[in-house]
């Protein structure tokens, strides 16, 4: 589908999608990350390595964390079999600690 033909109604519709929005799937009881080497190291190289074991294991992921950013204002989505929640928060950065408590947070969830 063309970029201008593109509505969540339409994504909703032909995916047969429930969507849930405004409500934060994150517990409250974060503790705050502080970015290191290492975990900069592990951010850029998990999803590929997810990605790789899975495909060879042939299983689906039941859970797919999602983010929409402008570097500055980040906001934070879970799709998980047909249901999409969106989280309606805008993060903003600085402080980083805050967004990479949650990026670690998905990367943990079951």
């Amino acid at each position: 589908m063309p970029y201008s033909q593109f509505t969540i109604e339409k994504v909703k519709q032909d995916f047969h999608l429930t969507t849930v929005e405004g409500v934060r799937f994150f517990p409250d009881s974060i503790e705050p990350v502080t970015l290191s080497n290492r975990l900069q190291n592990i951010l850029e190289e998990l999803p590929w390595a997810i990605a790789v074991d899975n495909e060879a294991k042939g299983q689906a992921i039941p859970v797919v964390y999602g983010t929409v950013t402008s570097g500055t204002q980040w906001r934070f989505l879970k799709l998980e079999g047909q249901t999409i929640t969106i989280d309606l928060m805008d993060y903003s950065l600085p402080p980083v600690e805050l967004i990479l408590s949650f990026l670690v947070w998905m990367l943990k969830a079951d």
